[in-house]
């Protein structure tokens, strides 16, 4: 989308970005969705956004949604919506939140295999309102780290981050990684001034924070750090030269962290969790808090975002912390691969479901008339032709469904191939009827009989 467009609704698509996007270090890979000067009133909603494949050497990752410029204080994604979407493998920011942002919103996406799910390097204007998200495995693409937001340049515009779930404490996708950081910093300037983070879920294999200034504004959050048992470094990092901190530039875990900053006047983390929460699934990435997790009614009231007149209503004593209240019913999102998408009929096929969220059932339609409903079927598709595979899940939070292409080949016509020596003479491969493939070279050989 072009320069200075207003109201703007991209929603529903599927879009898939193969790589790489470039073949040269100085170009990038593509984004999915990108505005360019894009003004304001628009509405990027519902959309699946998946990068597929990896990068060569040295070309810049792509986001999934992008607005250009960076550093833009007119226009970049003013009065704003972002929501509802499903990205996945993004080679460089999920959603790249940098410029204006004045009145943005970004809530209910769920992100996966990416670099940086969001960066707000810089907010310029604001206010950004971030919340409510689930993002989970991050994979490293082309950087050196990884983390769940990207902080920096000097940007005066405040940043809400509220009600938020990240699970990125897995570093073997991809090329893998030393540790996936909370906040973290990109550029020069004070990243986090202008950050509050509340009532946020983060399990994270590396620094909960990692600035070379003040950490973000936080408080309520739940910040859970397993780098004790794969990567040592800090649970809270930041630089050692920033004036008035030389002493203080390291903590070990919360308690540390919260004596830390009370010590230097600006206490944070004051009524921070730092247990492990328990979630209802992990392993098909249902986020729900199970009963008796850390994190259920220990959060705090913001109103507009989880009192009892907003969308998202609390139920018990006080709001859960993380994307989802205790009971709230996790909308499914549909994802599947295959072993093969096409090949020679009969065509055998590995569904295999890669869906996330509160699942109650898989429903396959194989295009051909035939249905299945386990959870990740093999099908053989015995007639040539082009078929549309569908996968429609349903859960306590409503239904997803998503498809695929897939072509079963006709095998090419079989041809016979008659030799006769009924004349004479000798011929190799000895006289008799062969079938063969077409296009099949073959050899022949022959020795004519006498007199020919």
């Amino acid at each position: 989308f072009i320069t200075q467009i207003y109201n703007i609704t991209v929603q529903r698509n599927q879009i898939f970005i193969t790589e790489p996007g470039s073949t040269s270090a100085n170009q990038t890979s593509g984004p999915g969705i990108i505005f360019f000067h894009p003004n304001g009133g628009h509405v990027i909603r519902h959309n699946t956004i998946i990068h597929i494949g990896t990068l060569p050497g040295g070309v810049h990752g792509g986001d999934g949604i992008n607005g250009s410029t960076n550093f833009d204080f007119q226009y970049t994604w003013r009065d704003t919506d972002i929501h509802d979407n499903f990205l996945q493998g993004a080679t460089d920011d999920a959603i790249s939140l940098d410029g204006n942002a004045c009145n943005l919103r970004v809530w209910n996406n769920t992100i996966t295999r990416c670099n940086m799910p969001f960066s707000v390097a810089p907010v310029m204007i604001g206010p950004a309102y971030i919340f409510r998200n689930i993002v989970y495995d991050l994979e490293r693409h082309w950087t050196g780290s990884i983390g769940l937001v990207k902080c920096g340049q000097n940007g005066d515009g405040n940043v809400y981050f509220f009600h938020n779930t990240a699970v990125i404490d897995n570093l073997s996708f991809g090329k893998g990684s030393p540790a996936a950081y909370g906040f973290t910093q990109w550029g020069s300037g004070d990243p986090s001034k202008n950050i509050m983070a509340i009532n946020n879920l983060m399990i994270t294999n590396g620094p909960i924070v990692a600035n070379s200034n003040r950490e973000p504004i936080m408080d309520y959050n739940l910040l859970y750090n397993k780098f004790i048992s794969s990567y040592r470094t800090y649970w809270a990092q930041w630089g050692t030269q920033t004036a008035g901190r030389q002493s203080y530039t390291n903590a070990q875990n919360l308690v540390e962290f919260q004596n830390m900053t009370r010590n230097m006047g600006a206490p944070q983390e004051m009524h921070g969790i730092g247990s492990a929460p328990v979630f209802v699934n992990e392993s098909t990435k249902d986020f729900r808090l199970a009963d008796g997790s850390p994190g259920i009614d220990q959060g705090l009231v913001i109103p507009g975002f989880n009192d009892l007149q907003s969308s998202w209503p609390y139920a018990g004593y006080a709001p859960d912390i993380g994307a989802l209240e205790y009971g709230m019913a996790m909308v499914p999102h549909a994802m599947f691969s295959v072993n093969k998408a096409s090949g020679l009929a009969p065509l055998d096929i590995q569904f295999i479901d890669e869906s996330s969220g509160a699942i109650e059932s898989w429903s396959w339609d194989f295009g051909d008339g035939e249905a299945s409903t386990e959870r990740s079927p093999l099908y053989t598709y015995n007639t040539p032709g082009k078929y549309v595979a569908r996968l429609t899940l349903s859960g306590p939070g409503g239904t997803s469904m998503t498809v695929m292409d897939i072509d079963a080949i006709a095998p090419p016509p079989n041809y016979n191939l008659i030799i006769d020596t009924s004349v004479g003479g000798t011929v190799n491969p000895t006289p008799g009827t062969y079938t063969y493939v077409e296009n099949t070279i073959v050899s022949l050989s022959a020795i004519p009989a006498s007199g020919y």
